[in-house]
């Protein structure tokens, strides 16, 4: 197996973390493998430059996104497949995985 090989297989395992809504930020994590591979194998600069993690939103962020209240909002946090829950019971919201379930939400 070779570098190239490797890359592809992690890309699409970003992906797939992606697709299929997973709160840990396992496509973020594939992602700088990915970097770090492309690094060793000299095809970029620096493995987090480029793929860098998902950014995110605090709950008045994701809720002016929603067109929702954040009191809504936190009641039906778990509904969310971009979910995050951080230590000391807050929360944040994965700006791609809500802009993905948005745009396949609306026609």
């Amino acid at each position: 197996m070779t570098v190239a090989d490797l890359v592809a297989r992690y890309r699409a395992r970003a992906q797939e973390a992606e697709a299929l809504g997973a709160t840990a930020p396992v496509g973020a994590f594939y992602r700088l493998v990915v970097g770090e591979l492309e690094a060793v194998a000299g095809n970029r600069r620096s493995p987090t430059s480029t793929d860098a993690p998902d950014r995110l939103l605090d709950v008045r962020e994701a809720a002016a996104r929603l067109s929702v209240t954040p009191r809504w909002l936190y009641v039906h946090a778990g509904d969310f497949p971009f979910t995050v829950r951080l230590p000391g019971r807050r929360l944040r919201f994965r700006e791609a995985g809500l802009a993905a379930w948005l745009a396949g939400r609306r026609p």
